[in-house]
């Protein structure tokens, strides 16, 4: 081989290995980087509006730039199995859209029944006053492909002051931090999710305009019987399948205030969209204990009056069709509401 080839070769070797340390090294300094800001995140809750704009900051970086969350594997799961999961773009790739207030007691158990379907998430949470924030911080450090969001304003839903008061207000900041032409899906945090079923779910949507409405019941406990509280508008009686109970496409998302009464008393939220989705309604994926958060939990007496007791819901035409029998186990679910972190509750345990 004459001089100036082998010279020529032996450059370009050279300049291959370079760039590709050069590479390595600016990977290695933007992982620190976005480790020393998370780090920051968490340390600093001695002010908030300073972690509040961290907070933002580490949100839009990882947003721009998401196949640096999937680098940082921190939990495996069923989308493991699927090499198609690892596409930012995927439906089975879907952000966990979350917001929490006070839910210190089911939380925990919550975020850890999704972590085998779900690779990502933002966490959304204000006014938390009973430990929620630090459950929050910890599991954000623990898997740091969820993003703590803390919302700085308090919400009212009776006649709120201000703009920033209003609760969609709050909706739309947590879905700020999504990135658009990426998939999301509404969790929340006094559900508790069938990982292996919310996993499959996710194979269904082929387009953009399609979405999954997930179902549920509500389990309510007390003296170890359980009873699934009814639901007018559900089927038979008890089955609840909510429209705003999720999976779809971010793109063209918005929530707008909602008045569910006439009086206009309460100032709640409802997600817009356009253009419009078809929709499709999935199995029984999670149980909705509606009564467990502290502030709700004096209505479980009346709600147990009125409600099916597991037995009878046994017996529905849904069992084997749209429920799974096995998630109708008695034990299955006691055990569920024996994990709760009854610490945090100010009341006894029913």
């Amino acid at each position: 081989m004459p001089f100036w080839r082998k010279s020529t070769h032996t450059l370009t070797n050279i300049l291959s290995i370079k760039t590709a340390l050069f590479l390595i090294n600016a990977d290695k300094r933007e992982r620190e980087r976005e480790r020393n800001l998370l780090d920051k995140i968490h340390s600093d809750k001695n002010n908030a509006q300073d972690s509040f704009r961290t907070n933002s900051a580490y949100c839009t970086n990882l947003a721009k730039k998401p196949h640096k969350i999937l680098a940082q594997k921190t939990h495996f799961g069923y989308f493991d199995f699927d090499k198609n999961a690892q596409n930012p773009k995927s439906p089975l790739n879907p952000w966990a859209f979350i917001r929490v207030c006070n839910e210190a007691i089911t939380l925990k158990s919550c975020l850890e029944s999704i972590l085998p379907a779900i690779q990502r998430g933002v966490i959304a949470y204000n006014d938390c006053t009973d430990g929620s924030e630090e459950i929050i911080l910890d599991f954000c450090a623990k898997y740091p492909s969820f993003i703590p969001a803390k919302y700085l304003h308090h919400i009212e839903i009776h006649a709120p002051k201000a703009q920033e008061n209003m609760l969609h207000n709050y909706y739309n900041f947590a879905l700020s931090f999504i990135p658009k032409k990426e998939w999301l899906i509404k969790i929340d945090c006094d559900h508790i999710y069938d990982a292996k079923k919310l996993y499959k779910a996710f194979y269904l949507p082929k387009k953009s305009y399609e979405r999954l409405v997930q179902s549920r019941i509500n389990v309510c406990v007390k003296d170890r019987q359980i009873f699934i509280t009814k639901d007018q508008n559900g089927v038979d009686g008890f089955f609840s399948v909510g429209a705003d109970y999720v999976m779809l496409f971010n793109k063209g998302l918005h929530f707008n205030v909602w008045f569910p009464d006439k009086e206009c008393k309460r100032f709640l939220e409802v997600l817009h969209y356009r253009p419009a989705r078809l929709s499709y309604q999935i199995e029984m994926t999670n149980y909705h204990f509606p009564l467990i958060k502290n502030s709700r939990a004096s209505g479980n007496e009346n709600a147990i009056k009125n409600a099916f007791s597991l037995e009878q819901v046994c017996k529905s035409d849904l069992v084997g069709t749209r429920i799974d029998p096995e998630l109708l186990d008695e034990n299955k679910i006691l055990e569920i509401y024996d994990n709760f972190d009854w610490s945090k509750a100010n009341y006894k345990k029913p």
